[in-house]
């Protein structure tokens, strides 16, 4: 989520969940293959475990060519609406200036513009930028 800039304005990026980009995280999908200095070759997917409401948890499996075995790690995301994120934006001191599709990912993928609201900058002595609030 956004994080500032030192400057009083901030952006970040987060799925749309109207996209529901989760439902094409498949291996066949997905599937990726790089080398990897001193590992080398590695092949990489992701598989989707569950979906609840807000929450969206799946597996990273991570397959080293040279001897077949994996390794996993399992995460869960946080889905949120465009309304909590402004929310959690505003709760911060930020106000939303703009929200754009990003140019990578048009209709799938949120980019937030905000700005710090120099009341609250003012009422926590922060006029440099320098507190780094996490949203």
């Amino acid at each position: 989520m956004p994080r500032p800039s030192g400057r009083g304005w901030a952006a970040g990026a987060c799925d749309d969940p109207a996209a529901a980009a989760w439902r094409h995280w498949t291996r066949v999908r997905l599937k990726t293959h790089r080398e990897v200095p001193n590992m080398g070759r590695l092949a990489t997917w992701h598989e989707l475990l569950t979906v609840a409401p807000g929450r969206v948890s799946f597996r990273t499996v991570v397959v080293r060519d040279a001897d077949g075995t994996p390794l996993t790690a399992e995460s869960t995301l946080r889905v949120r609406s465009r309304e909590e994120l402004e929310r959690s934006i505003a709760q911060v001191g930020f106000t939303v200036e703009d929200v754009r599709d990003a140019p990578d990912r048009p209709g799938r993928e949120w980019v937030f513009i905000a700005r710090r609201l120099l009341q609250w900058a003012a009422s926590t002595g922060e006029s440099d930028g320098a507190r780094r609030p996490a949203v």
